[in-house]
């Protein structure tokens, strides 16, 4: 008996026959190794060629052959392949969105070594997203990922001791694992730390020059509003850091550029007051606008005084 049942030789055999049309930059060659690949079985094939199809790289782009091969490469136990395939599930890629559906196969990829899955239905579990809440279940499966230094798994353990889900709430242990995960670059965990630091949280002591620390390196791992806050901290001069208006506002452009209201508020009073920049209220009433329109009631006064 072939590998893939009947619907499955002809979803390759049709794949076979698009990938003979022209298109996109990837060569057929590539191509038709992959799928080659993927007819014998081989599940990381067909996990790269799914993404092919998802991309509509040198294929048609199709989200329904995409997650076809993303199932296959579950079936054949390709552990990244059985993520990508859950994440169909929960993001109803190329099918009825369905987050139950993707728990179990969450599942199988974290038995088979992929981490991130074992985060994601750690999640679900904590957070009872298409599963019953099941906090000893999560940290069960969380616990492992973070010991093998899986930064986002550490981050999930540290807000299960923060807020006590299922286990007595300890802050310590809340700053341990938040302190490991910012240390593996999870960039939410060094931001988290960094909110510790200046507010005394978590029962630390307010200090300001660590908190800036733990802010740069949230921005230098990707995180917008620690980029945000490095910007409001040299606009004050805190934290040991120099007062410096151009490189706060160098700062806030990232952050807003990455989405944070934080950010995109700094910039705003950056330009409405010439801080780093020459001023420019109208370049301010543009950011004011956006986030007075998104709630922020301290831009609508920002609006108020550059005029609408």
């Amino acid at each position: 008996m072939s590998f893939f049942q009947t619907p499955i030789r002809q979803l390759i055999i049709t794949l076979t026959f698009l990938i003979s049309l022209p298109f996109g930059a990837t060569a057929d060659t590539e191509i038709a190794a992959l799928t080659d690949g993927c007819t014998a079985g081989v599940g990381a094939n067909c996990t790269a060629l799914a993404k092919l199809y998802i991309n509509g790289d040198g294929v048609p782009q199709s989200d329904v052959n995409g997650t076809g091969l993303f199932k296959l490469a579950c079936e054949a136990n390709d552990a990244e392949g059985c993520w990508e395939y859950g994440w169909s599930h929960r993001q109803g890629l190329g099918m009825a969105q369905d987050d139950a559906a993707s728990a179990p196969i969450f599942q199988q990829s974290c038995d088979l070594g992929y981490l991130q899955a074992c985060v994601d239905l750690g999640v679900m579990l904590e957070r009872a997203i298409g599963v019953p809440q099941d906090y000893a279940r999560s940290l069960a499966i969380l616990s492992p990922a973070c010991t093998s230094d899986f930064g986002a798994a550490c981050l999930e353990v540290g807000w299960i001791y923060e807020n006590g889900f299922g286990v007595p709430l300890d802050l310590t242990k809340a700053v341990e694992f938040y302190t490991k995960a910012c240390d593996l670059e999870d960039a939410i965990a060094c931001y988290n730390m960094g909110g510790a630091h200046s507010t005394a949280g978590y029962g630390l002591p307010l200090n300001d020059a660590e908190a800036a620390r733990y802010y740069i390196r949230g921005c230098n791992f990707g995180d917008a509003d620690a980029c945000g806050q490095v910007g409001m901290f040299y606009s004050l001069g805190r934290g040991e850091l120099t007062q410096n208006y151009a490189t706060a506002l160098a700062f806030f452009e990232q952050s807003c550029e990455g989405g944070s209201g934080l950010g995109c508020f700094g910039v705003a009073q950056s330009y409405e007051n010439g801080w780093g920049v020459t001023a420019n209220l109208n370049a301010a009433r543009e950011s004011y606008v956006y986030l007075c329109e998104h709630g922020n009631t301290q831009a609508c006064d920002g609006l108020e005084r550059v005029g609408q």
